[in-house]
């Protein structure tokens, strides 16, 4: 977590950034890029189970659902497909 926090805190002001993990990582990365103001990817290319002890295996549907909870209970908005072209510029 402390080398995440480095590397976001190295980029220029203004810039739109999220945070990936892999594997057992996955949602705790999502975790903290939400918390810091950043975005997420999330998706089992990443990451096949849903589980830390890895004895659960996870389609994409539930991998989306667990970050828009988390963010849900953080405060956050889920950005709309519009809102969310807005925010990259296309």
């Amino acid at each position: 977590m402390r080398d995440f926090v480095y590397l976001v805190e190295s980029i220029p002001p203004g810039n739109t950034w999220s945070g990936a993990g892999i594997g057992r990582f996955q949602a705790k990365i999502n975790t903290a890029a939400i918390l810091m103001g950043g975005h997420v990817r999330t998706g089992i290319e990443d990451a096949l189970h849903y589980d830390a002890a890895r004895t659960k295996l996870t389609p994409n549907e539930a991998l989306v659902k667990r970050v828009v909870r988390i963010a849900n209970e953080l405060g956050r908005e889920i950005a709309t497909p519009d809102e969310a072209k807005m925010m990259l510029d296309i």
